[in-house]
């Protein structure tokens, strides 16, 4: 029993830790919930005489990971949603009691972190081609953060952090472009120019004004073989099976009923940084014949 909590104790300092990073996007909320639980396990139970908004406003920094910047309106008008301190608060006053011990609550922790994008996930550098057009015009380079893992990929905007792509492997085609080695890749610095990172093109399906397309997207990386053999290696592993939970039924069976307030359930909010944000990606949108 002693060495499995020392197990689970590692992997919540492990999460916390790529949380506090800024490597797991969350929403304010869910940031709240893991952060009361952070503070269950560092200050013990809540006792509401000890710990209030002002004793714990200097532990927001290593308590909560950073939060997505505030839009302009914000911050000329007063908000009547709670503050972080609040929020922090409110989460810790609701974690279990004294008898809970630690094990269940590192297991609650990485249950929560486990629904994260990037849970379980290696991490590359990397680029991508920022739309053109708009008010402001400006194109160039924006940077992302890949996330591979056995649930899939994911690209995911350095400022703020949200996630700009989700794909599963079934949903997902790549090719990798300009990697060392790689038959008629010309060598770095050919003819004196600069030579351009390798290259992940990403290919998955889309719409276009209600139209179906196939979108390509490219990613800079100077990991992308590392990446590429780390999809492969995933799908190796079973990452492109679909569970049987999402398995279709068979031909001539009903679907099974749909529980009530299931439709929806799974629905990710307008603003959340979870929610993959399509518009800001410069894709190359193609119709393929047949």
């Amino acid at each position: 029993q002693l060495q499995e909590e020392e197990l689970l104790r590692l992997l919540y300092e492990e999460a916390r830790e790529q949380l506090q990073g800024g490597r797991y996007p969350v929403d304010p909320p869910e940031a709240a919930e893991l952060g009361g639980l952070s503070c269950r396990l560092r200050l013990g139970p809540f006792e509401p005489e000890q710990h209030t908004e002002l004793s714990l406003r200097p532990l927001l920094a290593e308590l909560l990971p950073p939060g997505p910047p505030a839009r302009w309106g914000a911050l000329f008008r007063r908000s009547r949603s709670p503050g972080p301190a609040q929020r922090l608060l409110d989460a810790f006053a609701r974690a279990p009691g004294p008898e809970a011990p630690p094990a269940g609550l590192y297991r609650d922790f990485l249950r929560r972190c486990h629904d994260l994008p990037g849970y379980g996930c290696a991490f590359f550098p990397g680029a991508i081609e920022r739309p053109s057009g708009g008010l402001l015009g400006r194109g160039g380079l924006r940077p992302v953060r890949g996330a591979v893992g056995l649930g899939g990929h994911r690209g995911i905007d350095f400022h703020p952090q949200h996630v700009l792509l989700a794909l599963t492997y079934p949903e997902l085609c790549w090719e990798l472009v300009g990697a060392v080695g790689q038959d008629g890749d010309a060598p770095p610095g050919q003819d004196g120019d600069p030579a351009e990172p390798p290259q992940l093109w990403l290919e998955f399906d889309g719409d276009h004004e209600g139209a179906p397309v196939n979108r390509l997207l490219r990613v800079f990386s100077p990991q992308a073989e590392l990446m590429s053999a780390l999809i492969e290696c995933c799908i190796e592993l079973g990452g492109a099976t679909p569970t049987a939970a999402e398995a279709p039924p068979a031909e001539g069976q009903a679907p099974p009923p749909e529980q009530p307030g299931a439709r929806g359930a799974p629905l990710r909010r307008q603003e959340s940084v979870t929610r993959p944000r399509l518009q800001r990606l410069a894709t190359i949108d193609y119709v393929q014949d047949g």
